[in-house]
């Protein structure tokens, strides 16, 4: 069996560092855009107040997250 060589240090792992900022960077833009646009829809569509579109927006987005997350968790465990 080989054994694989560990590079440590930023300029080494250069591709992984920029892959890292960019989905940050992707991240950050998705959390403003719904806390931007959505109090906009909600109250335009929906006549529901800021506060509440937000938190319901949050609400849902954490739960779909946990249903992912529970879901790969069960498919890891089972192998």
């Amino acid at each position: 069996m080989t054994e694989a060589i560990v590079r440590l240090g930023l300029r080494e792992n250069l591709a992984q560092f920029a892959l890292l900022v960019v989905i940050n960077a992707f991240v950050g833009a998705m959390v403003r855009l719904e806390r931007s646009i959505l109090p906009a829809i909600a109250d335009q569509d929906f006549h529901l107040a800021t506060r509440a579109a937000i938190t319901f927006g949050s609400g849902l987005v954490a739960a779909v997250r946990m249903r992912e997350t529970l879901a790969a968790d069960a498919r890891i465990t089972r192998d």
